[in-house]
């Protein structure tokens, strides 16, 4: 018999006001246990913890999943699908493995992890529920002003200098990786693309590359010298989408991306583009650019980023109030990725 009372009558506003939060931390040590003795999952002890509410999407190698824990916490859950990815134990799979290092408000949190065993067919990540992605918040329709979009760039510059702070790169970062809690955090999610340097100085294997509209000059060229630099690139993309409300770099290709990259970044276009009445201020505007330096050594790290003058006034805690007006979009969420 299923653990959970039917939900299938509670309305969408109730289940969206249900809280995250800590709830789920208090979940006794030896139901959670399960993430870290494979062997005790069985059909009781593991995925009848969960209901599964809704589907949010269908991927090449992982299938996502809103599903309520027995506590009554909202949960995500990521299914390995890939035959391939579903033959390596789930906490050496490249997204657990990485975000087990982190703990960090502005990187999404695991919660644990299901392994493959004959009782279940497919590994699983549990991961907390956040309601939208920016992306959504971008082409919604809505209004933010400069301080929200000061206050989402200090977010994902904190979120990325924790991860640079245990030697990771995310690989892949995109308006729809960058999620936003109900209290209006935004986290950095989707590290299937993830990877850490290596402790020798070598630059590490990179099996595959993120979205190309985000990807950084030297990646194009294939320089992968300066790997943490390359994060900086994305995230200086995404600001300048906030402001502009469309992508700043639209190649079809590599070679039609690469040449956008050098057309724009060499002429007066690329800061006269980004003097959008939006972000009418010298320092906003000097900030963006200076993270989509074409030279990767002339970037600033997410550590001297968040050190910027421009960060020192009306920096707001959260942008609970966008969460709030995008409340429609809240369901939009991007787990599809392929975790690798």
């Amino acid at each position: 018999m299923c653990c959970f009372q039917n939900r299938e009558s509670m309305s969408h506003d109730h289940l969206m006001d249900m809280e995250f939060g800590g709830e789920m931390m208090e979940i006794d040590d030896d139901e959670m246990a399960y993430h870290q003795e494979p062997e005790r999952i069985s059909n009781k002890t593991a995925m009848r913890m969960f209901e599964v509410l809704k589907i949010l999407g269908v991927g090449s190698k992982a299938n996502v999943k809103l599903a309520v824990h027995k506590s009554d916490c909202v949960v995500v859950l990521k299914e390995i699908t890939d035959q391939g990815l579903r033959r390596i134990p789930i906490r050496e799979l490249n997204e657990c493995k990485n975000l087990l290092e982190i703990d960090h408000e502005n990187v999404i949190k695991i919660i644990g992890s299901i392994a493959f065993t004959k009782f279940n067919r497919s590994p699983f990540l549990v991961l907390e529920f956040l309601h939208m992605d920016l992306e959504a918040m971008i082409y919604g329709g809505g209004r933010y002003t400069v301080e929200d979009i000061k206050t989402m760039f200090f977010h994902m510059l904190k979120g990325l200098d924790a991860m640079n702070k245990k030697g990771l790169v995310h690989g892949n970062l995109q308006p729809c990786h960058l999620l936003l809690s109900n209290t209006g955090i935004l986290k950095i999610a989707d590290l299937s693309l993830s990877y850490k340097l290596p402790i020798n100085g070598e630059a590490p294997e990179i099996k595959e590359l993120g979205a190309l509209h985000y990807r950084a000059p030297e990646i194009l060229i294939g320089d992968v010298e300066n790997l943490v630099k390359t994060d900086i690139w994305s995230i200086g993309c995404i600001v300048a989408e906030l402001i502009l409300r469309r992508k700043i770099f639209e190649g079809e290709n590599e070679n039609e991306q690469h040449r956008l990259i050098q057309e724009v970044a060499f002429s007066g276009v690329f800061r006269i583009s980004l003097g959008n009445p939006l972000l009418c201020g010298r320092d906003a505007i000097d900030m963006a650019v200076s993270l989509m330096n074409v030279d990767p050594e002339q970037r600033p790290t997410a550590s001297e980023a968040l050190n910027s003058a421009w960060f020192q006034e009306n920096l707001q805690p959260d942008v609970s109030n966008l969460v709030e007006t995008h409340s429609g979009k809240r369901y939009k969420s991007a787990f599809i990725e392929e975790v690798v």
